[in-house]
């Protein structure tokens, strides 16, 4: 089943990257459960369950980006299991930014489909390109006030800066010495 396992990982990979979601759909079964590691904030992130909405999750992942290449760097398989590794070269639409983007994807075989298929993506990579150059705001936190700025004002004296923390050793004993024996060992 090795070279039918290949080959269905590899059809799998060619209809993700031309976006054939209705092709791939012929693919997986019924019941196909598909993961993803990228950041929960992200339209692409969590899971999927059967092949409308596994579907509709990979169309996320992919319209969220233009693929300027692709290249199956290995596959290792077992008769009911996959591990396909991926490098990808990815431009993401809304920012214009470029990245490789490194992909370990775990799939599990059953009766010639795919039955579940769990992907590890290079998070940091995709959470930087799709990233603004300046954060948005939080809506849910009221702005502060900018810092009020200790000035001197004609005949009044400045705030003295507060006092810092500081943690003090403590003290020897009386009658212990730093770098001495103590005077117990001295006897024995």
């Amino acid at each position: 089943m090795s070279q039918e396992t290949i080959h269905l990982v590899q059809k799998a990979f060619e209809l993700t990257m031309k976006r054939d979601m209705e092709a791939l759909r012929e693919l997986v079964t019924p019941d196909y459960h598909l993961w993803t590691t990228y950041p929960a904030h992200l339209p692409f992130s969590g899971e999927a369950r059967g092949p409308e909405d596994s579907a509709a999750l990979m169309l996320r992942l992919t319209n969220a980006f233009e693929i300027l290449g692709a290249e199956v760097r290995g596959i290792v398989t077992q008769p009911d299991m996959a591990v396909v590794i991926v490098e990808e070269k990815l431009r993401s639409r809304e920012t214009g930014k470029t990245t490789t983007n490194n992909v370990v994807s775990v799939m599990t075989l059953r009766d010639g489909k795919l039955a579940s298929s769990r992907i590890f993506a290079d998070t940091f990579a995709i959470s930087e390109v799709l990233r603004q150059d300046a954060p948005p705001e939080r809506a849910s936190r009221p702005k502060k006030s900018p810092a009020k700025k200790n000035t001197v004002k004609a005949g009044k004296k400045a705030a003295a800066p507060a006092k810092k923390n500081t943690v003090r050793a403590a003290k020897a004993p009386k009658g212990a010495a730093r770098g001495k024996k103590s005077t117990a060992r001295a006897r024995a």
